[in-house]
């Protein structure tokens, strides 16, 4: 069974929802409200540095190629440049590291 995370958000535990999880063998593991800051490993150390790295890239290709309005095709590009600088194995043990999920400290939510 796989397992992914999700935060206490209306929208992500619906009864469809849930019953689709269900049907592809996902476990949902649903943090309580009001502590995803304290539960997002991957905010700090992988998607901000990827969200500036993305923006980065597209100002480069947009002034160097005279684009006035990006295209999926360019999208992609960006993402398989940065993607791979940015989710890299140490970035996501320092998130873990970084917000004590692992190794666990029970006493991080004091």
């Amino acid at each position: 069974m796989h397992r992914f995370i999700l935060d206490g958000h209306g929208s992500h535990i619906t009864l469809e929802v849930i019953e689709q999880a269900q049907k592809f063998g996902l476990d949902m593991i649903i943090i309580p409200l009001h502590t995803s800051h304290a539960f997002k490993p991957l905010g700090v150390t992988c998607f901000k540095p990827f969200n500036i790295a993305i923006k980065k890239e597209r100002n480069i290709t947009m002034v160097r190629r005279n684009y006035t309005k990006s295209n999926k095709i360019a999208l992609a590009g960006w993402v398989n440049k940065t993607l791979n600088l940015t989710f890299t194995r140490k970035n996501i043990m320092l998130g873990f590291k970084g917000t004590w999920i692992w190794p666990l400290n029970p006493r991080s939510m004091d």
